[in-house]
């Protein structure tokens, strides 16, 4: 693995630390988002877990796809669309213990949850690069995955105001979003999407997200500050994550805390899980692609997998989340200036750094800040897929994409794909139907044999289409005769081209 890595020159070791700590800090940004994400409502007493998951994965699956993809700047860790997913079974999970009186085994099956389908999904990723079944994902309809897309995007922007108000997005409570104590909190959140979303459709740069993140840490505590409000009091009115939630050390080893594992509730989140590792499958290819796409490169697609599958595996094994290749964040990486797989590993040294030194400083960060980065994930995804598909997309599969979004949003995920993959093939179905098969027909009139026939035989077979031989003078017969038939009679043999003209194959 490590003989991939190549010797830099003195002038590209700087570049490339600058675009992995940046690279790195955003890294760890997007890893506390979608800890907060997974590990809210029930679950915010023991997001010092899901930190501590997250940052393992950010760490390990940086430095295993760092040195073993076979892009030189790839950025890899937790992402939007399978922790959209990890949230989903982990809120499923939470709210069937809790039914059954089973608070005591939330966390260690949750953990289960997570660090079982992180190694799952590195043996899955890992068994398709072994049957070079990489390149099969791509015949899984595109509108299905718009509408998964659009789909996570939803399940990320409700995440979002959980996040930052500590109340769940929905029909039954919309009323209390609009109440002035939670409207403060969701607001600037959104507000800071928008206006985040806004600046990097002009500039695409890669700092502007850092400075971004940056500027709405300072700008919080200075509003804080002017409306005389302590940090004590921040957290009382939610501004802040609880010190008791980060600071907590919660032991997750030994056979007592294995032993809470509630397996049967476990064992029903395997359709979930199913779903979450094709959705894995999936992303990869589409990351792959389009950063093969975007830097003129052309890559093996299963060996994508395989990176991904190990590095999932590690980070399984170390007790961290599932994560992929992020198609932004190595665009990003490439443009800080990374030319090399260092800048992979300094990012994957970064993380690691935040995970030693501890969580407490997650405590300082803004809650309004974390919920803004993932309405920002949410509404991009959104974005591209109600507003920009439908300038690109046939007017059924724009519509097959908002039915699926609709049914996630109103039933759940996988009702959402399932009855978004039978649509499609239904759709398929009725499109190919119309389609001609036919290329050209051939009738007994003007073609009554595959073979050629002497002009007597032809006569016989197609009456009426041939002069008479004794009405016409034999002469002018024999220079009809031989001006139709030059060559001498043979069998005509070519039936793959007689199939080529019928078919059109």
């Amino acid at each position: 693995m490590f003989n991939r890595l190549p010797r830099l020159q003195t002038g590209a070791l700087l570049p490339n630390i600058v675009a992995g700590l940046i690279s790195g800090l955003v890294s760890v940004t997007y890893s506390l988002s979608f800890a907060a994400l997974i590990f809210s409502g029930n679950l915010a007493t023991h997001l010092s877990v899901g930190i501590n998951s997250a940052l393992i994965s950010a760490a390990l699956i940086a430095f295993a796809v760092a040195c073993t993809s076979s892009f030189s700047f790839a950025i890899a860790g937790p992402d939007s669309n399978t922790s959209a997913i990890l949230a989903l079974m982990a809120s499923s999970i939470t709210t069937q213990l809790i039914g059954q009186d089973g608070s005591a085994s939330i966390l260690p099956t949750v953990w289960a949850m997570l660090v079982g389908s992180s190694i799952l999904s590195g043996l899955f990723l890992i068994g398709l690069n072994q049957l070079q079944l990489g390149h099969f994902v791509r015949f899984v309809p595109y509108p299905v995955i718009g509408g998964f897309l659009a789909g996570a995007g939803w399940l990320i922007i409700r995440g979002g105001f959980t996040v930052a108000t500590g109340v769940s997005l929905g029909f039954g409570n919309l009323t209390h979003l609009f109440q002035f104590d939670t409207l403060i909190h969701w607001l600037p959140a959104l507000g800071f999407a928008v206006l985040l979303k806004c600046v990097l459709n002009r500039f695409n740069d890669y700092f502007v997200l850092p400075a971004f993140l940056v500027a709405g840490l300072v700008l919080t505590y200075l509003l804080l500050s002017s409306m005389g409000i302590s940090l004590e009091q921040a957290r009382e009115q939610g501004w802040l994550f609880s010190v008791g939630a980060i600071n907590s050390q919660e032991t997750i080893t030994g056979w007592s805390f294995l032993a809470q594992i509630n397996w049967q509730i476990l064992f029903r989140e395997t359709t979930s899980l199913m779903a979450m590792m094709t959705v894995l499958a999936i992303a990869t290819l589409l990351n792959a692609t389009g950063l093969e796409l975007t830097n003129q490169q052309d890559i093996d697609i299963n060996r994508e997998l395989k990176a991904c599958g190990i590095a999932n595996l590690a980070a399984g094994l170390g007790g961290g989340m599932v994560g992929y290749l992020s198609f932004n964040r190595s665009i990003l990486n490439h443009a800080a200036g990374a030319t090399s797989r260092l800048s992979g590993i300094v990012a994957s040294l970064l993380c690691g750094t935040f995970l030693l030194l501890g969580t407490k400083m997650i405590a300082y960060v803004p809650k309004p800040l974390l919920g803004g980065l993932l309405f920002y994930i949410g509404l991009s995804s959104l974005i591209e897929w109600l507003y920009n598909a439908r300038k690109r997309l046939p007017i059924v599969e724009y519509g097959l994409i908002v039915l699926i979004l609709l049914i996630i949003a109103a039933s759940g995920f996988l009702q959402g794909v399932g009855a978004g993959l039978v649509i499609a093939c239904l759709i398929f179905a009725v499109n190919y139907s119309r389609t001609g098969l036919i290329h050209d027909e051939k009738f007994g009139v003007n073609r009554p044999s595959n073979f050629k026939r002497s002009f007597q035989q032809q006569r016989i077979c197609a009456p009426g289409r041939l002069p008479d031989l004794y009405s016409v003078p034999s002469g002018l017969y024999l220079f009809w005769h031989f001006q139709h038939f030059p060559q001498p009679c043979a069998p005509y043999t070519d039936t793959r081209k007689n199939a080529h003209s019928v078919f059109g194959i």
